[in-house]
């Protein structure tokens, strides 16, 4: 017993050292956000390589097989070792409800008191192949976005020493509503009709029920029609004030 427990405290430090040497390594621009549309990207094949970091600049980095992800925040002059030493490991799988993976996905972590800010882009295939991500030791927001999908939204306490199980997340699609706007006394279909919220964007339906989310449709020489949708659960609409089933 107690040399196994002499071999768990030599091992350990190698492992943290060494996460997942072969892989992408994409540095954000600043120390306290990172976006993937605005990061740098280079493959890494060691985890001592140097990198040439004039600032403090927080990272995202995935293995070449797409099951880990690694979050942190690299100082000047130091190496990927080091600073994604001391990471926690988080177990889980993203997928959707529906039959396939949502393209596109965004995984947004924060922190909270002095924020930092993650916004990673997941493509189909790091979906499909992630299986965990690590991060240094803090609390964090979570919140996993998708098109046409609704938001997902949970907490992670990173700050714990052993690995965290999140299991399955699984992203609900929204409801798609088909239809056509007509012309009321002619009951003809208006060609180039645009359905937008109050806020002018895409129509947002939260899962909480219910809710209602106001639709302007505007059409050349129309009139302005509102009218309340009432959102209960998926595939569940009425144009009246209270929920339907179906």
């Amino acid at each position: 017993m107690i040399r196994a427990f002499l071999w768990l405290l030599i091992v350990a430090p190698s492992l943290a050292a060494n996460p997942a040497v072969q892989g992408q390594l994409c540095i954000g621009r600043d120390a306290e956000s990172f976006r993937s549309d605005e990061a740098e990207c280079r493959v890494i094949e060691d985890s001592n390589t140097p990198i040439a970091a004039p600032e403090p600049r927080l990272f995202v980095f995935v293995s070449a097989d797409k099951k880990i992800a690694v979050f942190g925040r690299l100082e000047p002059d130091s190496n990927f070792g080091e600073a994604s030493s001391g990471s926690v490991r988080v177990t889980l799988r993203i997928d959707s409800v529906s039959r396939t993976s949502p393209r596109n996905a965004e995984l947004i972590l924060k922190t909270p008191g002095k924020p930092l800010q993650w916004r990673w882009t997941l493509s189909k295939e790091i979906m499909e192949s992630l299986q965990e991500i690590r991060l240094p030791p803090s609390q964090y927001e979570a919140t996993i976005t998708a098109p046409h999908h609704e938001p997902l939204e949970l907490k992670i306490d990173a700050r714990v020493k052993t690995d965290l199980v999140l299991g399955r997340l699984r992203l609900r699609p929204l409801p798609i509503v088909a239809g056509k706007v007509i012309d009321r006394a002619t009951r003809a279909p208006i060609a180039g009709a645009l359905i937008t919220a109050d806020s002018g964007k895409a129509i947002g339906v939260r899962s909480r029920s219910p809710s209602h989310t106001v639709v302007t449709v505007r059409a050349r020489s129309y009139f302005l029609r509102r009218g309340p949708i009432a959102y209960c659960h998926q595939s569940s609409w009425t144009r009246a004030a209270g929920c339907t089933s179906r």
